[in-house]
């Protein structure tokens, strides 16, 4: 857009159309200067359309550029089926831009109060306007926020046109919708962090464990979510989230996992080094035994081992794959084994009768090597007609493949590595979180693979450990020093240190893998207390192989096929009212979310809009349902609709059209009536 007359102008002036389109602007519009110009002509239906969704109260000094009340209803419409309008939605974009700048609408809008435009979206500046607001108040309300505000909030704009419609550039999208899930995860973990401002210290070690598998793992969920989002927001050059970024780190870090590893710091060390066990939780050095090994006569079965696939990660992974239809999926956990590193957590998920160490502490499956997948794939092939094989090299295989290559097979071990890959190398450690998330996306490729495509009964994902990772790096205060290593050490790492014959340490808990893992043998181990390190040479801001939740709570989601189950469907909408008839200008009709949403009902946007045929004669209003509310009350929105000023004949069949955003599928349709016979009267 630019001061010049559009492309098409030329057109009309060659063929002296001229003066009949400015007649026609008048009669539609109520514009009708002595001189008229497109770019006044424009700029006053922005500021009219602008004016209409504010409710009538437009910028300030802008009154003299708003239309009549005739010519405004009608610019309201127009400009909402000029957005929605694939072809020329491009357009539109511009010419917003071109008058938000042109009229310095910011500027105008400063003494407004934020909360007028949650709904508007006539400009793309509003957007800032709305992100700067929530993230002020997420930053000066802290833990006490209103989640359930702010995530209303989120969810208006992201149905919006600027965040939801594709002729908007995509980046300028994804910059703002990770901005946006930024501030919802700053917001949600505040709160958190306020409801469990007390600590841990009154919990025993059973009850601490259970809350973190319960509710707590959403501190690391949130702190990976937001990190995630808001990394993803400045790589689009939003920087709004940067003042968010000191106060959430210690939110998490000084906060959460410091009381938290007060609390279970008094268990680990009430049970090193002669037990290691919490309550009725179950061992993962026990997983063949009770999770696999009775089912294998029943039915081919699959276990997906995900390295260093925490528990949040997990059960944000079984949501995923609940949502899908056709499968059922559930968590628990396991208390993993210490040291909680690859090579003993991986070994410990095998069939096995015996664990131990070879004299370079080498982990011995019954007295086989286990560190590779060959050997894996040996033990496996063995033992209960088995085998191993890398995630990538089965989706890579086609149908008829990896159906022969499984044909005869009763127990398939998948080993997917995307976690631990990028944090455990120092030139990718910054990708951990990045990492985590695209691990949870490849992981419901292989499970959905396992299932649908090689007819797995039942296939279960768990991990060998988890892992702890913060943006910023440790201090000082977070390293457990050791000046040398002592006699008998076969292996130092960040997390622990294993030998034979280990002295007591002064900074460090001692145990025995025969107690911890079941390894028999004179294995011992060091782990610093806390989430401390032995050093912080290559990266160090990835570790796992101590005793912190986060590393030992190890996931097992149960995955079973429903055959015949139906996927989830989009939220259901009712229209309440059985009669509707619209006698002014603008109309309010109240739709009902007819269930909450939940792992089986989808959140969905709807177009709204009434139409005669195929053209709309209202605005066009996009509503969002995602409420997980069981009451009615709570799930009912209300939109207001303004007519197109025309004709209207009451005999005339015209119809409320409710639109899926995304699918544009029509949902629903009611009859309507427009009947203005009363205010052409007056």
């Amino acid at each position: 857009a630019s001061d010049t007359q559009p492309r098409r102008w030329a057109g009309i002036k060659r063929l002296q159309l001229g003066s009949c389109f400015w007649e026609m602007v008048a009669e539609l519009f109520g514009y009708t200067e002595t001189t008229p110009r497109f770019v006044d002509f424009v700029s006053r239906l922005f500021v009219s359309d602008f004016s209409h969704q504010l409710q009538g109260e437009g910028p300030a000094g802008l009154e003299p550029l708003q239309l009549p009340e005739s010519g405004l209803r009608n610019a309201a419409v127009f400009l909402a089926q000029w957005r929605e309008s694939s072809s020329a939605g491009p357009s539109y974009n511009a010419w917003a831009k071109h008058t938000w700048e042109l009229l310095d609408v910011e500027s105008r809008l400063r003494n407004r109060e934020v909360s007028e435009f949650w709904n508007v979206a006539t400009f793309e500046g509003i957007e800032k306007l709305v992100a700067r607001d929530i993230a002020n108040r997420v930053r000066s309300e802290r833990g006490t926020v209103d989640v359930a505000l702010i995530r209303d909030i989120i969810d208006r704009r992201m149905a919006s046109h600027w965040l939801a419609s594709s002729t908007v550039e995509q980046g300028r999208r994804s910059g703002r919708q990770a901005a946006y899930n930024a501030l919802a995860a700053a917001a949600e973990l505040f709160v958190l962090q306020e409801s469990h401002k007390h600590g841990f210290l009154d919990l025993d070690a059973s009850a601490l464990y259970r809350q973190y598998e319960n509710e707590l793992f959403r501190f690391d969920q949130l702190y990976r979510h937001f990190c995630e989002y808001a990394s993803e927001a400045a790589g689009y050059g939003i920087d709004l989230i940067k003042p968010l970024l000191p106060e959430v780190e210690n939110c998490y870090r000084n906060g959460f996992l410091s009381d938290v590893s007060l609390g279970w710091n008094r268990h680990v060390e009430a049970c090193l080094p002669e037990r290691w066990e919490c309550g009725n939780v179950l061992l993962q050095r026990h997983f063949f035994v009770d999770d696999i090994e009775s089912r294998l006569h029943r039915r081919r079965t699959f276990v997906i081992i995900s390295d260093a696939l925490r528990y949040e990660a997990a059960e944000e992974l079984r949501q995923e794959l609940d949502a899908l239809g056709g499968i059922s999926a559930d968590i628990n956990s396991r208390l993993g084994v210490l040291p909680s590193y690859t090579a003993l957590g991986m070994a410990s998920l095998l069939p096995h009768r015996e664990l131990s160490y070879s004299d370079s502490g080498e982990v011995l499956v019954d007295g086989r090597p286990s560190g590779s997948l060959d050997h894996r794939d040996a033990i496996l092939r063995s033992a209960r007609r088995g085998m191993a094989i890398r995630h990538d090299v089965l989706l890579g295989m086609t149908r008829k493949k990896a159906r022969e290559l499984v044909s005869d097979k009763r127990l398939i071990y998948v080993y997917h590595n995307e976690i631990d890959a990028a944090g455990d190398a120092p030139a990718t450690e910054s990708d951990t979180f990045a990492a985590a998330a695209r691990a949870i996306k490849t992981l419901v490729r292989v499970t959905r693979f396992a299932v649908n495509t090689l007819n797995a009964g039942y296939a279960v994902i768990t991990a060998d450990h988890g892992f702890m990772f913060t943006e910023t790096m440790p201090d000082e205060p977070d390293r457990s020093k050791i000046a040398d290593k002592p006699p008998g050490t076969l292996a130092a790492k960040k997390r622990y240190l294993l030998g034979r014959n280990l002295p007591e340490a002064q900074n460090a808990w001692r145990g025995d893998t025969r107690i911890t893992a079941g390894a028999s043998g004179d294995m011992q181990f060091w782990i610093p207390k806390g989430y401390s390190r032995f050093h912080f040479s290559g990266g160090a801001r990835y570790i796992h192989g101590g005793a912190m939740l986060q590393e030992i709570v190890i996931p097992v989601i149960k995955v079973r096929a429903k055959r015949g189950k139906a996927k989830p469907k989009p939220v259901g909408i009712q229209v309440l009212g059985d009669r509707h008839r619209i006698t002014t200008n603008r109309h309010r009709f109240i739709i009902l979310q007819t269930e909450p949403v939940s792992e089986s009902v989808l959140a969905a946007a709807f177009k709204v809009a009434v139409y005669h045929d195929r053209q709309p004669v209202t605005d066009i209003k996009t509503v969002s349902f995602s409420s997980t509310s069981e009451d009615l009350a709570e799930r009912q929105q209300s939109v207001v609709l303004t007519l197109r000023d025309q004709p209207y004949d009451k005999r005339t069949a015209y119809e409320l059209r409710l639109t899926d955003q995304n699918t544009g599928v029509t949902a629903q349709t009611v009859p309507v009536t427009i009947d203005r016979a009363f205010d052409d009267d007056f």
